[in-house]
């Protein structure tokens, strides 16, 4: 099974989309803006939460650079191969649905979700990261869109070859896991009208790789 860019071609028995994961170093389109996002996050930050953290390399990263981390994904599979390879102490790894998630409000200076955000509602979502964000903290996302304008396609055509050049540089090895892949169901017209709703001052830009990126700081007096 083979997927680019989230497009769904392949599905398991059970009709599930899903793609298989190669362990890479910077070739996946999500690692390589790893050290971007990681620049986002607060230098007196304590607590982080990593929604959907899939493999548990961005979670790893994060945990040497914030005391306590909160990895949390809903796939069982794949969340217990992030726990055997990343057993950093300052990490506790959460199965859970992120939406029903019974997380405290206000808590985590870093919150920050790669490719997870198009998985759930964007909304409810995104209200539930503002709600979890403490008071000064920051909402760091990497994310997929829908292409549906020139533009779209512009830099689908840009990121074709640039894609290609990262995987010749970077490479990749033979170690694979199954992960679930769906294809982003927003436009970025529609993902940018519901960010700038739910988190006035957001600033959002299309990145490439089919990416866009989110930033968000909560203001310091903002009460629940």
């Amino acid at each position: 099974m083979y997927c680019r860019s989230g497009i769904v071609l392949g599905r398991d028995s059970h009709g599930k989309p899903v793609s298989t994961f190669k362990t890479v170093t910077m070739c996946n389109h999500n690692d390589y803006y790893h050290d971007f996002l990681l620049r986002q996050c607060p230098a007196n930050a304590r607590r982080a939460l990593d929604v959907g953290c899939g493999l548990g390399q961005l979670s790893k990263k994060l945990a040497g650079m914030v005391p306590a981390v909160d990895a949390l994904d809903a796939d069982a599979s794949t969340l217990k191969f992030a726990i055997a390879e990343n057993p950093a102490p300052n990490i506790r790894f959460i199965q859970e649905d992120f939406l029903t998630s019974n997380l405290s409000e206000n808590s985590y200076d870093f919150v920050i979700a790669v490719a997870s955000l198009h998985h759930m509602d964007i909304r409810v979502a995104l209200s539930k990261m503002r709600s979890l964000a403490s008071p000064g903290g920051v909402i760091a996302i990497l994310g997929l869109y829908r292409e549906s304008t020139f533009a779209d396609y512009i830099y689908c055509a840009i990121s074709l070859p640039w894609s290609l050049a990262c995987r010749i540089r970077f490479g990749a090895t033979s170690e694979t896991h199954q992960v679930i892949i769906l294809p982003p169901n927003h436009t970025l017209r529609e993902i940018r009208a519901t960010a700038e709703a739910i988190l006035p001052g957001c600033l959002l830009r299309r990145q490439l790789l089919w990416r866009y990126s989110l930033y968000w700081c909560k203001e310091r007096d903002e009460t629940p």
